[in-house]
């Protein structure tokens, strides 16, 4: 039996350089965006990446099984920035500056978005492995279509985990962060919601969510490099940095409540956490 078809209201697209990135829209049944919609635009058929331009369009929705279809009286596509709205100011030490939050992906998939900051910095984030920006693991629950085998590539010659103009820290930029400071935080200690470490020449009063002189890093734990099994979930934090060990292993920043390592490194098929700099 056919559903009855949605009533829409005007909604609003949001765009990033021409990307869509986010869909807001009535919500139909409870179910999420990438699998109960389709999206037209009269002239134009696209999809969360398709290049549409900022305007106000007639927007038609189609029912995933294309049997019906319905007209809205307007979509208003809006600019937007690339970077997300992350609500922690950047830090900058020496000629590096730090991103106030992990990189996030705009799609629930992992996969079709784009990367961008998350919304503040005590969160857990998507997790990525090394070389293989364009697929996003989720922070939470097991996932299926793990790809154990690593990328022998010296650097990160996929692109990077990060918006645009942004990179991964290099294993340098990792051991100076950590000899300017760093603080282990409980979660709730310091307005974090999350565990993890406060870093930078401010680490020692660092508080969320107004941080001067610092970054805050949660601890979200891994993916195991074998079947992408979560791991050290809120006991320890795990960042790439850009820069190789060798073919099978890359650099990375981890840290607990007792020690910060800012020159481990790890197989490459681990998924860890992304923060940017630049």
């Amino acid at each position: 039996v056919t559903p009855p078809k949605p009533t829409l209201t005007p909604g609003t697209l949001t765009v990033c350089s021409g990307t869509l990135t986010t869909i807001s829209l009535p919500d139909w049944y409870g179910l999420p965006d990438v699998n109960e919609r389709n999206y037209h635009i009269p002239g134009l058929v696209w999809a969360r990446t398709a290049n549409v331009g900022a305007g106000t369009y007639m927007g038609q929705v189609q029912s995933p099984d294309g049997c019906w279809s319905v007209m809205s009286d307007v979509v208003t596509i809006a600019s937007a920035s690339c970077l997300g709205n992350c609500n922690a100011p950047n830090y900058t030490l020496g000629t590096t500056t730090w991103a106030g939050c992990n990189s996030t992906y705009t799609t629930a998939s992992g996969t079709g978005g784009a990367w961008v900051f998350a919304d503040r910095p005590d969160t857990y984030t998507p997790f990525v492995q090394w070389n293989k920006p364009s697929k996003a693991w989720p922070v939470t629950g097991s996932v299926s279509g793990w790809t154990s085998g690593t990328s022998s590539a010296s650097s990160w010659s996929n692109g990077y985990p990060c918006p645009a103009g942004w990179r991964l820290p290099s294993k340098a930029e990792f051991e100076a962060l950590h000899n300017a400071g760093t603080v282990w935080r409980a979660a709730g200690a310091n307005g974090n919601a999350v565990a993890g470490c406060f870093y930078g020449s401010g680490a020692g009063t660092c508080s969320l969510p107004t941080p001067s002189n610092c970054i805050f890093l949660s601890a979200a734990g891994y993916r195991n490099n074998s079947d992408g099994t979560l791991g050290n979930r809120g006991s320890y934090g795990h960042y790439w940095s850009a820069v190789q060990y060798n073919s099978t292993y890359g650099y990375d920043m981890n840290f607990g409540s007792s020690d910060s390592n800012p020159a481990s490194f790890d197989n490459k098929a681990i998924g860890f956490s992304a923060r940017c700099v630049q």
